[in-house]
């Protein structure tokens, strides 16, 4: 960031990743492991949020990047793509792929008055309207634990201490 050393305000930054190894569970011997099932109860084997800042003077603004990586809709379900694949076998489904995303959000606001007593800002949930990938569940049409169900939204206020 040194080339930024001359410029007004300040910039930041925070990466967060999240790999995850095992997620298994044994039943009565028979061992399950849901690693990249994102949708159902399993874990995406990545996930992460970048968060990239500036300030300067009352002003802040913030982009958030969100990945969660692509996965299967249920680790115990073979498709034609997995060994052993065969229309009369139990659990078999035509596509047990779900596809990776990305999410940007903005944030900014703007404090003034005495001590910065009153603050204006605005924010922008899935700025470029992602939809999430196809993960039905029982309720809903993706994994809402994971994905954004909502689409872009947007949520403006005044904050203030008295």
């Amino acid at each position: 960031l040194s080339r930024f050393s001359d410029a007004p305000g300040a910039f930041n930054f925070r990466l967060l990743a999240t790999h995850t190894i095992e997620n298994s569970t044994n039943l009565f011997g028979v061992v399950t492991d849901r690693v990249g099932e994102t949708g159902g109860t399993g874990s995406p084997d990545w996930m992460g949020t970048l968060f990239l800042g500036y300030s300067v003077g009352g002003f802040q603004g913030n982009v958030t990047t969100r990945y969660i990586s692509s996965g299967v809709l249920n680790a115990l379900y073979i498709d034609p793509s997995d060994e052993g694949y065969a229309t009369a076998t139990q659990n078999t489904i035509n596509d047990n792929s779900v596809d990776s995303v990305v999410y940007f959000n903005l944030n900014a606001s703007y404090s003034f008055g005495q001590d910065g007593r009153f603050q204006v800002f605005g924010q922008v949930n899935n700025l470029l309207n992602e939809e999430p990938p196809s993960a039905p569940q029982l309720q809903f049409p993706s994994n809402p634990v994971y994905f954004d169900l909502v689409g872009r939204s947007y949520r403006a206020g005044i904050r203030f201490e008295f």
